[in-house]
């Protein structure tokens, strides 16, 4: 198994060349983009030679990578009779904003 290069000029995938399973070279990031398409080729090199290829669309999932966190606890009060709509309290969430050198690289099956 091999990857054609023109489909994947970034280098985003590497497949295994005996087992054809499909890993990340890069981090993905969804935001920049959301659809990789590539074209993986499968050669069989018995006499004779024989290839085959197909159209492999990987789609990066959205995650949220920093959600939102409270600051501390809250407790909070409402009378039994509190009106439709009213609004005992007001939370406020923070996010915090952190990029890690490190990641795993995932198999793609």
């Amino acid at each position: 198994y091999s990857i054609d290069w023109k489909s994947d000029l970034d280098s985003y995938f590497d497949i295994d060349p005996v087992e054809g399973t499909i890993s990340t070279n890069e981090l993905l990031d969804r935001e920049n983009i959301a659809q990789h398409n590539i074209s993986v080729v499968a050669t069989k090199l018995n006499s004779p030679v024989l290839t085959s290829r197909v159209a492999v669309t990987v789609h990066v999932l959205d995650i949220n990578e920093f959600p939102p966190e409270l600051a501390s606890p809250y407790e909070t009060f409402v009378c039994e009779n509190a009106k439709v709509g009213q609004v005992p309290s007001l939370l406020i969430s923070f996010s915090v904003y952190f990029r890690s050198s490190y990641h795993e690289v995932e198999q793609i099956v």
